[in-house]
């Protein structure tokens, strides 16, 4: 287009889609929204306040395995790696029990910005991450169909096991059994 003797030429923005819609279908994971999160968070500390806090750390030394709070695990939230694989036990005791409390202890110096700064960045960030999920490279995704993905672990394995398998033959599994044409000299050889 030309406009005053200068050509202007339009550029369309590029669309980036965001990590988890990349690696997953909609059906399996999507990113969950400030929202969500928002829910899974209350949720968590609901049950810390009713259960004076045994409860829910109990409650998540199981859930911790799937990569979920108790508060992610009511709502079907998963801690997806960096990798796009589901963060496993480790992972998820590194995001909760060191990196956000880092964040807590920061927080009194700064008089709880940080803390605030650290939850509400998930309202502008493309991928809907807190800064304690960019420190950890991690994302929090939700499974609206009960999709559970799979750890690195169990990626490893399933590729594993596939590789181990005999390749399929042209003809099926029947393909290598014997026909009655081949199997008849047999019989004749053995009986006379």
């Amino acid at each position: 287009m030309r406009y005053c003797d200068v050509e202007v030429k339009m550029i369309a923005p590029v669309y980036q889609p965001r990590f988890v819609e990349a690696r997953y279908q909609p059906d399996q994971l999507v990113t969950a929204g400030p929202g969500r999160r928002l829910g899974g968070y209350l949720l968590d500390g609901l049950i810390v306040w009713c259960t004076l806090g045994i409860g829910w750390l109990v409650w998540f030394c199981f859930s911790a395995v799937n990569g979920q709070t108790p508060g992610k695990q009511l709502l079907g939230m998963y801690v997806v790696k960096a990798d796009g694989t589901r963060a496993g036990g480790g992972y998820t005791w590194l995001r909760e029990a060191v990196i956000k409390p880092v964040f807590s202890i920061i927080s009194v110096v700064t008089f709880g910005v940080l803390s605030v700064l650290g939850a509400l960045w998930c309202l502008w960030d493309q991928d809907c991450q807190c800064l304690w999920d960019k420190m950890a490279s991690a994302y929090v995704a939700w499974s609206p169909y009960g999709y559970k993905p799979l750890t690195a672990r169990e990626l490893y394995e399933q590729q594993r096991t596939r590789a181990s398998l005999p390749a399929p033959s042209a003809g099926g599994a029947l393909a290598d059994a014997p026909t009655n044409a081949e199997a008849a000299p047999e019989q004749s050889e053995a009986g006379g």
